[in-house]
């Protein structure tokens, strides 16, 4: 005996996917190398929007480093909230404790989740 298939179903969309639908923006990671101002090669990453043609790319976090030592900082894995008003994401600003944010779309209200 075999269950009833429905072909006529397509996979749920990727939450990325779902708020591109909402607010037409996707959100993204770049790393770049030596702007830290730590050690031979530092580093940082911040969150970006970019429309999906790749067009209109603008910056949301501005990440900085607060250690004292070589210790590179990270903000990365932007997800969008479902309603596309919110971006989670990883930030690693403190030494080497990543930690969960979440910010407004346009990169205000910066808040530890």
């Amino acid at each position: 005996m075999s269950l009833p298939s429905n072909n006529n179903s397509s996979p749920p969309a990727k939450p990325q996917s779902l708020a591109t639908k909402t607010n037409g923006k996707i959100a993204f990671d770049r790393y770049v190398s030596g702007v830290s101002g730590f050690g031979d090669d530092p580093s940082l990453t911040d969150i970006y929007l970019m429309d999906p043609d790749g067009s209109e790319q603008r910056r949301l976090t501005f990440t900085r480093n607060l250690c004292t030592n070589f210790q590179a900082a990270y903000s990365f894995s932007p997800v969008w909230s479902p309603d596309g008003r919110k971006i989670a994401f990883v930030g690693e600003f403190e030494c080497g404790h990543p930690k969960l944010y979440v910010m407004r779309a346009d990169g205000t209200r910066i808040m530890k989740g």
